[in-house]
């Protein structure tokens, strides 16, 4: 895909969802130029799998980045967590108390997280339990 077709895309489906709605751009295998055609195009969240592809991301993209919230959706290793601290703004993967603990000696703040919760109770899932 090239960047202005992703900036169209995000555009369209912006659109179609209502404001209050916050879509989060996944920007999972995108190139930096596609990254930043989306928040040209006015996304404000872009989530990211892997710590080092939001270090790329947001070094590529400059000041730019600056306008978008950046979310870490995939699973972080705890020896990742500094750089996952110092380039996202929000957690949304901690899967453990052992990570969060990891998370919170290294944080110099608060720091914002969405805690994964295993309701199914399979030991192949990840999450806490209930």
């Amino acid at each position: 895909m090239n960047a202005s077709a992703a900036g169209e895309n995000f555009r369209r489906l912006r659109e179609s969802l209502p404001e209050h709605v916050t879509l989060v751009v996944a920007a999972k295998g995108r190139s930096v130029n596609e990254v930043a055609a989306v928040i040209e195009a006015g996304a404000r969240v872009i989530g990211e799998n892997y710590v080092p592809e939001v270090e790329r991301h947001r070094d590529g993209l400059g000041a730019l980045a600056d306008r978008a919230e950046w979310h870490m959706i995939g699973h972080v290793q705890r020896n990742k967590t500094r750089r996952a601290l110092a380039r996202c703004d929000v957690i949304q993967s901690v899967d453990s108390a052992r990570l969060a603990r990891a998370l919170n000696e290294r944080a110099e703040g608060p720091v914002r997280v969405c805690v994964e919760v295993c309701i199914a109770g399979e030991q192949s899932k990840q999450g806490v339990a209930p």
